[in-house]
Protein backbone atom coordinates (compact mmCIF):
# COMPACT_ATOMS: atom_id res chain seq x y z
CA UNK A 1 0.00 0.00 0.00
CA UNK A 2 1.96 2.90 -1.04
CA UNK A 3 1.93 6.02 1.14
CA UNK A 4 0.60 9.30 0.83
CA UNK A 5 3.31 12.00 -0.69
CA UNK A 6 5.81 9.17 -0.79
CA UNK A 7 9.13 10.07 -2.61
CA UNK A 8 11.17 7.22 -3.63
CA UNK A 9 14.27 9.29 -4.82
CA UNK A 10 14.52 10.98 -2.34
CA UNK A 11 14.37 8.28 0.60
CA UNK A 12 16.90 6.56 -1.18
CA UNK A 13 19.34 9.57 -1.44
CA UNK A 14 18.92 10.11 2.38
CA UNK A 15 19.59 6.31 3.18
CA UNK A 16 22.49 6.39 0.87
CA UNK A 17 23.81 9.70 2.19
CA UNK A 18 23.66 8.04 6.04
CA UNK A 19 24.82 4.79 4.92
CA UNK A 20 27.70 6.80 3.70
CA UNK A 21 28.22 9.01 7.07
CA UNK A 22 27.99 6.20 9.20
CA UNK A 23 31.46 4.58 6.89
CA UNK A 24 33.05 7.83 7.37
CA UNK A 25 32.56 7.75 11.14
CA UNK A 26 33.69 4.20 11.44
CA UNK A 27 36.64 5.12 9.44
CA UNK A 28 37.60 7.55 10.92
CA UNK A 29 37.05 5.89 14.70
CA UNK A 30 39.17 3.48 13.90
CA UNK A 31 41.88 5.79 12.71
CA UNK A 32 42.12 8.15 15.84
CA UNK A 33 41.39 5.29 18.13
CA UNK A 34 44.67 4.93 19.32
CA UNK A 35 45.28 8.50 19.85
CA UNK A 36 42.04 9.57 22.13
CA UNK A 37 39.86 8.21 24.87
CA UNK A 38 37.25 6.69 23.56
CA UNK A 39 34.41 9.37 25.29
CA UNK A 40 35.91 11.91 23.13
CA UNK A 41 35.82 9.86 19.91
CA UNK A 42 32.15 9.09 20.31
CA UNK A 43 31.15 12.33 21.50
CA UNK A 44 30.90 14.52 18.37
CA UNK A 45 28.87 12.18 16.75
CA UNK A 46 26.16 12.02 19.38
CA UNK A 47 26.48 15.53 19.66
CA UNK A 48 25.63 15.72 15.67
CA UNK A 49 22.84 13.42 16.75
CA UNK A 50 21.10 15.19 19.08
CA UNK A 51 21.23 18.43 17.04
CA UNK A 52 19.63 17.11 14.21
CA UNK A 53 17.01 15.00 16.22
CA UNK A 54 16.11 18.40 17.89
CA UNK A 55 16.04 20.18 15.11
CA UNK A 56 13.97 17.80 12.80
CA UNK A 57 11.86 17.49 15.86
CA UNK A 58 11.56 21.41 16.31
CA UNK A 59 11.15 22.42 12.39
CA UNK A 60 7.24 23.20 11.55
CA UNK A 61 6.10 21.25 14.17
CA UNK A 62 6.56 18.19 11.80
CA UNK A 63 7.60 15.51 14.37
CA UNK A 64 5.72 12.22 13.84
CA UNK A 65 6.24 8.81 15.19
CA UNK A 66 4.88 5.56 15.18
CA UNK A 67 1.42 5.14 13.34
CA UNK A 68 2.10 9.35 12.30
CA UNK A 69 1.22 10.13 15.78
CA UNK A 70 2.55 13.57 17.32
CA UNK A 71 4.40 12.95 20.83
CA UNK A 72 2.89 14.56 24.22
CA UNK A 73 4.58 16.92 26.46
CA UNK A 74 5.25 14.03 28.77
CA UNK A 75 6.92 11.82 25.28
CA UNK A 76 8.93 15.15 24.57
CA UNK A 77 10.41 15.55 28.14
CA UNK A 78 11.19 12.01 28.40
CA UNK A 79 13.10 11.70 25.10
CA UNK A 80 14.99 14.93 26.57
CA UNK A 81 15.80 12.83 30.06
CA UNK A 82 17.23 9.91 28.22
CA UNK A 83 19.36 11.80 25.80
CA UNK A 84 20.40 13.93 28.45
CA UNK A 85 21.47 10.98 30.80
CA UNK A 86 23.34 9.52 27.57
CA UNK A 87 25.23 12.15 26.73
CA UNK A 88 25.98 12.51 30.84
CA UNK A 89 27.10 8.98 31.29
CA UNK A 90 29.56 9.21 28.09
CA UNK A 91 31.03 11.70 29.71
CA UNK A 92 30.86 10.77 32.87
CA UNK A 93 32.94 7.45 31.85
Amino acid sequence: MPVENEQPPKAALIATTGAINFGIGLFATGNISGELPLEWILLPARIVTLICIALRADLGGAAYLLFRERPGRQQVIAVVVIITGVVTLTLVS
